[in-house]
């Protein structure tokens, strides 16, 4: 996903954006749960003016809202708001729960509609050349902070990883705190002192990891 600041390089959205170019359609995928307080409509407008900043071409492609987590309580009063926006600007939005399956086939057969009919960006497509390292996890750089007190893990593969995860979601915590143990993330932290409760940072956003030996 996007980020603030990513036309300015911040994350890896310059990547992502340049991965975008060669799209035809657009589809925004919103969380509608409001978890934490977060507004759907806030965040449209902030990827909307992400891609605007870096392309306004790409901006004004064909798109498609794609409503997500409309199993959440609370979720029907969001997308009231999200689509009242995407009334206004000309979008369709589509609600759908990738838990359930509500809505995915409908989103899928409406994207493919859109593809069709959209033509191809013009101008040369840009070949995104392999990163070096590529993608092996196991392969970061571990350091402790001692100004702010935190441990910080410094990868391409591992901050892309979690950059590319919904953190909202306890499964996927879940997922990563096993990938985290599996590529040794954990021991090194045990092996340069860090005990129950510390943090490490990776990329923008700090966990706390389970150092417990079991």
């Amino acid at each position: 996903g996007l980020i603030e600041g990513a036309h300015q390089g911040v994350g890896l959205g310059l990547d992502f954006l340049r991965h975008l170019e060669r799209t035809r359609v657009i589809a925004y995928v919103v969380d509608v749960s409001g978890f934490e307080g977060r507004s759907p409509v806030e965040d449209f407008r902030n990827v909307r003016h992400e891609l605007a900043m870096f392309s306004p071409d790409m901006a004004a492609r064909n798109a498609l809202i794609i409503a997500n987590k409309m199993d959440i309580p609370g979720a029907e009063a969001n997308l009231d708001l999200l689509a009242a926006t995407a009334k206004e600007q000309g979008y369709e939005v589509i609600p759908i729960s990738a838990v359930t399956g509500q809505g995915l086939q409908e989103a899928l057969y409406r994207l493919a509609d859109l593809v069709k009919s959209s033509p191809a960006p013009e101008g040369p497509v840009v070949e995104v050349q392999p990163e070096e390292p590529p993608t092996n996890l196991s392969d970061f750089e571990l350091h402790y902070n001692a100004a702010e007190n935190i441990f910080e893990a410094q990868g391409i593969a591992i901050e892309r990883l979690v950059a590319m995860t919904d953190l909202s979601s306890d499964e996927a915590l879940l997922r990563l705190q096993r990938l985290f143990r599996k590529i040794g993330l954990e021991e090194r932290m045990k092996q340069a002192g860090a005990e129950e409760g510390s943090l490490v940072r990776i990329g923008k956003n700090e966990f706390e990891l389970d150092l417990s030996n079991e």
